[in-house]
């Protein structure tokens, strides 16, 4: 019956064609069968009509393709001759619903992705060839992991999970010597969820090796990297003590005569808010960006958030979206769970936003964190970059120090594979 309705339907029916391509690839009885119809998916995700990127209307059909979607790929056998093109395809396919475009999965990807309820697959790169395992997260490490880290307790929530990750991820990936700064993260369902960066193998941390998660937008590609101090600072003053911290540490530095530019502003206060037009043009003007402020990242409404500007003004990751932020190298966004993993649509953050609208490296805060904490890791980076340290090795360097404290934070980056160019 839902083969006979999917036939009658118009292209024009994108949400009957999900719904009914949901349910077929339920009823299929083949990996075959699966692949077919996740493909079916990932072309119904390149008709126009889905609503722009990161807004309400488009994360409503996400939301719907969810839970249904992940367990797909999940529920294949690791042995299967078709895994790893399964699971490719449905990272592509995720893609072009959330981002527009397909999250591609090169040589060096390293893909953790599981259904909502725990079961998954960690697939890595082996030589020259890609390796899968059936792999689960307990119903139960994640509540209790989530909630420890919204208490602030991350030291608590990290000792479980490190047992957990270095008991089940690390021996797996043992061929450490394949674990470079090309690595790239690419992370599925629930296991976005969790801090595999600070998996310990052979006695380092993936995050030390200088792995990264990988980037939304395939057309961004890697540079160069660069010790020149941040040419747009924007800070909320609102914090107190600590603003000031970063700013005084950002004007050591500061040369109006090169272009830089400081953007202060107070959420708090009705004469102190910031405008998004003056921060959208700020960003839109410079190539190495730190942002200190709060950032509103909502559990249950994925998108809903941004950089808050104060009163009911916010930078929203739909507004981001379409900016042409393809000049902007480097963001480091300081705010609670700026990057943080949307619970039921994945990777809506204005991290993620930024990212897909062109950003090259962005670095940002996966929980809450305390404005003291932000201020002095704001402070510390500023100080190595000053001391000749890049971002990418001020990133490893923190993961190499203490993984569990370095777990609150993330960063995008592009691999440098030939192949791909900046638009």
């Amino acid at each position: 019956d839902a083969v006979r309705e999917w036939r009658r339907l118009t292209p024009r029916d994108v949400d009957a064609q999900l719904r009914l391509h949901l349910e077929l690839v339920q009823l299929a009885t083949s990996d075959a069968e699966r692949l077919e119809h996740i493909h079916a998916l990932r072309k119904l995700a390149e008709r126009p009509g889905l609503g722009p990127l990161f807004s309400r209307e488009r994360l409503g059909r996400l939301s719907v393709l969810r839970d249904v979607f992940w367990a797909i790929p999940a529920q294949v056998d690791a042995s299967s001759p078709y895994a790893n093109a399964i699971i490719e395809e449905a990272f592509a396919a995720y893609g072009l619903w959330l981002y527009g475009r397909p999250i591609e999965v090169n040589s060096g990807c390293i893909c953790f992705l599981t259904a909502w309820k725990g079961r998954g697959h960690l697939s890595w790169p082996d030589d020259a060839t890609r390796r899968v395992q059936a792999l689960a997260i307990p119903d139960d490490l994640l509540p209790r992991f989530l909630g420890a880290i919204e208490n602030l307790k991350l030291r608590d929530a990290m000792r479980e999970m490190s047992t957990f990750l270095d008991a089940n991820i690390a021996p797996l990936l043992c061929q450490g010597d394949e674990i470079t700064g090309e690595t790239r993260l690419v992370v599925g369902g629930g296991a976005s969820l969790l801090p595999v960066l600070a998996t310990n193998v052979n006695g380092e941390s993936l995050g030390a090796r200088g792995a990264a998660y990988s980037h939304p937008n395939p057309t961004v590609g890697g540079a160069p990297a660069t010790v020149l101090p941040f040419d747009l600072l924007v800070v909320d003053r609102t914090f107190g003590s600590p603003s000031r911290d970063v700013v005084e540490a950002w004007e050591l530095d500061a040369s109006p005569s090169a272009g830089m530019k400081k953007l202060e502003f107070d959420s708090s206060a009705a004469a102190g808010r910031l405008s998004v037009d003056s921060l959208q043009d700020a960003l839109l003007g410079c190539r190495r960006a730190l942002v200190f402020s709060h950032v509103n990242n909502p559990t249950f409404y994925g998108g809903q958030g941004g950089i808050f500007l104060g009163g009911s003004q916010h930078l929203s990751p739909e507004a981001i979206a379409p900016m042409a932020l393809g000049g902007l190298e480097e963001l480091v966004i300081v705010g609670c769970g700026s990057g943080r993993d949307n619970l039921f649509v994945g990777g809506v953050s204005v991290a993620h936003a930024v990212a897909v609208a062109g950003a090259r490296d962005v670095l940002y805060t996966r929980w809450t964190i305390t404005s003291d904490v932000g201020a002095n890791f704001a402070v510390a980076l500023m100080d190595a970059r000053r001391n000749g340290m890049t971002l990418e090795s001020f990133f490893s360097g923190i993961y190499a120090d203490d993984s569990a404290l370095a777990s609150v934070y993330g960063m995008i980056r592009p691999s440098s594979d030939p192949r791909r160019t900046n638009d």
